[in-house]
């Protein structure tokens, strides 16, 4: 997934919203929230025909699809986008990271970045908060419904302040320990944003038994 970060301009988003369903949601000082979702409307030729496209910047929204933005230091950060049949989906989001950084404030953070990362279908929704080189992450479960199209279902909220919970595994991943499980990250080069790595729900005990597999190659190079 990639993420881009464009200038706030009402203008040009006030063309794009005109035509969708959204939710605004201001968090304190911190900035807005912009959860849009087009409405999938009844269009000649059923459902494979080609959507209305609104576009804004180089990035288009498909009619039937959901994105999620921030406003943040006067620009605007899509946060996450995805093809959606559940209208309430990108609201209930947007409200999920409205609550997290409405946290953040009252507990005074400074907040560098935000990036939302997605886990496996067992899994859930991932909020990253980047401040002062700590990384803090929430959690917000969801489960998919049994329909034809597997339509992302939000059951509401199971954020988790996990603090000390997260660890580094390398250069570029981040490992995440939950009580049961952990989950790795992948992070860009010089960048916090990241995504989490479908299927690589992997067990502590993994993540050690490779963090010692790793040392011990390494004394072996040394030796030699």
């Amino acid at each position: 997934m990639r993420y881009r970060t464009m200038k706030w301009d009402k203008k040009k988003m006030c063309e794009i919203l005109s035509n969708t369903s959204f939710v605004l949601i201001k968090p304190r000082d911190y900035g807005s929230v912009v959860a849009i979702e087009c409405n999938p409307a009844v269009r000649p030729g059923g459902y494979g025909s080609e959507p209305v496209r609104h576009s804004y910047g180089n990035f288009k929204l498909k009619e039937s699809s959901y994105a999620l933005w921030l406003c943040h230091k006067g620009k605007l950060e899509r946060l996450a986008h995805g093809h959606s049949h559940d209208k309430q989906s990108a609201s209930v989001i947007a409200t999920f990271v409205a609550r997290v950084i409405g946290y953040a404030n009252m507990m005074n953070w400074k907040i560098d970045s935000v990036k939302l990362a997605w886990g496996s279908y067992t899994a859930g929704v991932y909020l990253a908060l980047f401040h002062e080189d700590k990384v803090h992450l929430f959690e917000m479960t969801y489960t998919f419904g049994e329909t034809k199209y597997q339509e992302e279902r939000l059951i509401g909220f199971a954020v988790k302040y996990l603090g000390h919970g997260i660890g580094s595994y390398d250069d570029n991943t981040l490992v995440v320990f939950l009580a049961d499980r952990s989950i790795a990250i992948q992070l860009k080069p010089r960048e916090a944003c990241g995504k989490v790595i479908e299927n690589e729900l992997i067990t502590i005990h993994h993540v050690l038994s490779m963090k010692k597999i790793k040392l011990k190659h390494e004394k072996v190079q040394k030796q030699r």
